[in-house]
């Protein structure tokens, strides 16, 4: 069964952009190492008070913030608006 999640007041839901597993030079991270902790996900979710940023815009959120969640084994993450740094616009959304 699929569960269905709506933030409430001023908070958004995020996916997170997946992880590199490999830096530009080509080292591998193995799965036990820690990485750096993502800041770019699309929003998939808004509570009524959001004003800035609507589902489906690509955006920069702040590193430590928010609190993360698995739904379907999916990985997402609740944080309020003013977490939200930055809304990437033109090209395409990649996740």
């Amino acid at each position: 069964m699929s569960k269905s999640i709506r933030p409430l007041l001023n908070q958004v839901m995020i996916r997170p952009c997946p992880e590199d597993t490999q830096t530009k030079s080509g080292i591998i991270f193995p799965d036990d190492i820690s990485r750096p902790i993502p800041q770019e996900g699309i929003v998939v979710a808004v509570g009524h008070g959001i004003i800035e940023v609507e589902t489906g815009d690509q955006v920069i959120y702040s590193k430590y913030t928010g609190t993360v969640m698995k739904i379907d084994d999916v990985e997402y993450i609740i944080l309020p608006e003013k977490a939200i740094l930055a809304v990437l616009e033109g090209g395409e959304n990649e996740l």
